[in-house]
């Protein structure tokens, strides 16, 4: 495969020294356990059967009973709610 090579110029670039070389920590970082990580590949991965499954994606709310309908006590048929319809031939 070609590749486009640019070589670096030196008026392109300029690197300037912060501090000395002494002065910088070059001790590895140590990272605790992340609970949220991706496994490693190829390592475990635990599921949760399928109803657990489906019950932890749903919000508290989605579970709560239906409340009951509301019986339209107004007298107002169908014919009043401002649909208007053709009339019959």
């Amino acid at each position: 495969p070609h590749a486009v090579h640019f070589p670096s110029s030196p008026l392109l670039t300029r690197t300037f020294d912060a501090h000395p070389r002494e002065s910088y920590d070059r001790s590895p970082i140590v990272v605790s356990p992340n609970s949220c990580a991706l496994p490693e590949r190829g390592g475990r991965c635990y599921t949760l059967d399928d109803s657990q499954a489906f019950y932890k994606g749903l919000h508290p709310r989605a579970l709560a009973p239906v409340p009951d309908l509301i019986p339209d006590l107004s007298g107002s048929s169908d014919e009043s709610d401002g649909v208007a319809s053709p009339p019959p031939e």
